[in-house]
């Protein structure tokens, strides 16, 4: 195949500039003096420290950290004291980690962080093993549980851009994170605020959503289910999507597997068996006063817009409504 003259000529220009520029750095470098090297060396801690001083002043404080697990609902009650309805910033039932199913434990931390009693925030043999595989061409995540944590809960401060400065904010605020809650308490945080697409929003609206039951109720298929949503709700929707949530199910069954948390003989009868969802949105309750409600929703954002308050937690009127 013949290249046209004008790509050959581009090529040998491309290829020209590239020598020259090779040449200048081998010249740059030659001609640093020792003393220049140290000088250059001693920059770069100094250099890491202004930056770590910039990100953790960029990242979220601990005492916004301390807030992140407070559901504060706004409270509406009637003259006579009777709860109407409770504003809050998403459609989900917080529960405590003695009421989720220890498969959704074991299945969470077997596909997603199963160092993550051994860490502390950062697993640095992960985020080595990702940057490797990326170089190499197959991008790879190596975010740990409280890393997803911390981006989740700060979408705003911590952001989701596949950048540099991302990772690096999202690894200092998942150090913070650390530094002030327990591992349990991470994975309680972690479940209960993670999407599950239909406006539910942790693992308790996600098992009533997706199997009309209680998380605590849930079966390692379920589970696993659910945890394989985590990499990309819409694509593994069990709803839409089945044969791929079965795929994915059975890709963190493996991975119980291989951390022995679930025997072989059990994977091998368990791969082979459908979804079996029993699936229905938890649509909101319209309560006592619905439509009074909505008419003070309706006040209270234009009057929070006005002052300059955060509406977000009056986007969704909780399920636990008063009569």
């Amino acid at each position: 195949m013949t290249l046209p003259p004008s790509f050959t000529a581009a090529i040998a220009q491309l290829q020209s500039l590239l020598r020259q520029g090779w040449s200048a750095l081998r010249q740059f470098l030659a001609t640093r003096t020792r003393r220049q090297w140290w000088q250059a060396a001693a920059c770069v801690p100094v250099f890491l420290v202004l930056l770590l001083g910039v990100l953790v002043l960029l990242t979220p404080s601990l005492s916004d950290i301390r807030k992140a697990k407070e559901d504060n609902p706004a409270q509406i009650l009637s003259a006579d004291g009777k709860e109407l309805a409770l504003f809050t910033r998403s459609n989900r039932r917080w529960i405590p980690l003695s009421q989720i199913s220890p498969n959704v434990v074991k299945a969470l931390i077997a596909t997603e962080d199963h160092r993550f009693y051994e860490h502390h925030g950062l697993d640095w043999r992960r985020t080595a093993a990702s940057v490797v595989h990326t170089l190499s061409g197959d991008r790879q995540g190596g975010s740990t549980i409280t890393q997803q944590l911390a981006r989740n809960l700060y979408p705003e401060k911590v952001g989701r851009d596949a950048t540099l400065t991302r990772k690096l904010k999202e690894a200092v605020t998942a150090y913070k994170i650390e530094a002030l809650y327990t591992k349990d308490e991470i994975l309680e945080t972690y479940l209960n605020t993670v999407p599950f697409l239909y406006n539910a929003y942790g693992i308790e609206m996600a098992a009533r959503t997706y199997f009309d039951k209680s998380a605590d109720k849930l079966t390692v298929l379920e589970a696993a289910t659910l945890v394989g949503m985590l990499k990309g709700t819409s694509y593994y929707n069990p709803v839409r999507n089945p044969e791929r949530a079965v795929q994915r199910r059975n890709t963190v069954l493996g991975q119980m597997v291989k951390r022995e948390v679930l025997a072989e003989a059990e994977f091998d009868k368990l791969k082979t068996r459908p979804l079996r969802l029993d699936f229905e949105r938890q649509e909101e309750a319209e309560g006592p006063a619905p439509h009074f409600v909505r008419a003070l929703r309706g006040w209270l954002v234009d009057w929070a817009d006005s002052h300059g308050y955060d509406t977000r937690s009056l986007r969704h009127i909780d399920r636990r409504l008063g009569g």
